[in-house]
């Protein structure tokens, strides 16, 4: 997927060292063709799958699907009406309207997952215009010259910031999103985080990182500073740098299948952080299966032979 050029993009999640797997998930969705580009903008998305609960890195993986989905859904119904600016505030509530369906319809499916829930905190960019999306302890922070501030609150209990007061999922309960807007200025950072990672960073840190460094070095960095720090959480950050001209170094990246999972729709490239993780246990119990059922075979071969 091409990122294009007036932007600078980098992700990074990764497990904390205690975890059995990472819970976090990341989406990027930006359309190949510049028509769609200008009518629906890109997307960007961040959920945290519920610790303590089964399910958790599935919560987060089938909501970011169903949310893409839904957003596609939204949009494509517009522009085949006739409008050519589809309201973001529409598309992304049936965005989580979709997600939410999605959750209930895998937890019915595997009833050990039927508690299952996750944060999800998005925004859509397109043009100046952001439009975002919110739910859990997951964050957006905007970092920005004329003074950096949280877009998204906590939907925590008071004094037990561990305890999620809002989440998708989680019994099949659907609660509401809180949607924030803004313009968004050359010059200015987005950042989607989990609790993993902002629990242990501080916003000043973020900005001197964010700013004085390339991107891609600076999330690097900042996530396994948080891992370092707490140690127990799975730590995820996307951070967006609105450029104040396109810069080919910078921006116009090319965002590789390592770091991608291909998804089901054309054109839509959700990112699957920690893939060969949860599968190299499976891998490696297939090419066990596969040196057996040779040695059987040697040594069938063998006995028909009449080999000693």
């Amino acid at each position: 997927m091409r990122i294009r050029e007036d932007l600078a993009v980098s992700f990074v999640s990764a497990k904390g060292p205690v975890r059995a797997e990472n819970q976090d998930d990341i989406l990027l969705y930006e359309p190949l063709e510049d028509r769609a580009f200008e009518s629906r903008g890109r997307l960007f998305a961040l959920a945290d799958g519920m610790g303590g609960l089964l399910g958790g890195a599935e919560a987060s993986r089938t909501a970011l699907r169903g949310f893409l989905a839904g957003f596609l859904e939204s949009v494509d119904g517009s522009e085949a009406s006739g409008d050519p600016k589809p309201d973001l505030s529409k598309a992304l509530l049936h965005a989580f309207d979709r997600a939410c369906r999605a959750v209930a319809e895998e937890a019915r499916r595997k009833p050990e997952f039927a508690e299952m829930g996750t944060t999800l905190t998005a925004f859509v960019l397109r043009g100046d215009e952001v439009v975002g999306l919110h739910i859990g302890d997951s964050r957006c922070l905007l970092l920005s010259p004329s003074g950096d501030r949280w877009l998204s609150e906590l939907h925590t209990s008071p004094g037990q910031d561990h305890i999620l007061t809002r989440a998708l999922g989680v019994g099949g309960q659907q609660e509401e999103p809180d949607l924030f807007s803004l313009e968004f200025h050359p010059g200015e950072s987005l950042l989607l985080m989990s609790d993993g990672f902002w629990n242990s960073v501080s916003i000043e840190e973020i900005r001197t990182s964010i700013h004085g460094t390339g991107i891609e070095e600076a999330t690097q960095e900042l996530v396994q500073t948080a891992l370092t720090r707490d140690g127990q959480d799975n730590a995820s950050l996307l951070a967006v740098t609105r450029l104040a001209e396109p810069h080919p170094d910078l921006g116009s990246r090319e965002i590789d299948e390592t770091e991608v999972h291909s998804p089901p729709w054309d054109g839509v490239t959700p990112t699957m952080p920690g893939l060969f993780e949860r599968r190299w246990p499976l891998l490696l119990a297939l090419i066990g299966i596969l040196f057996l059922l040779i040695a059987l075979w040697i040594q069938g071969l063998e006995s028909g032979l009449g080999i000693r």
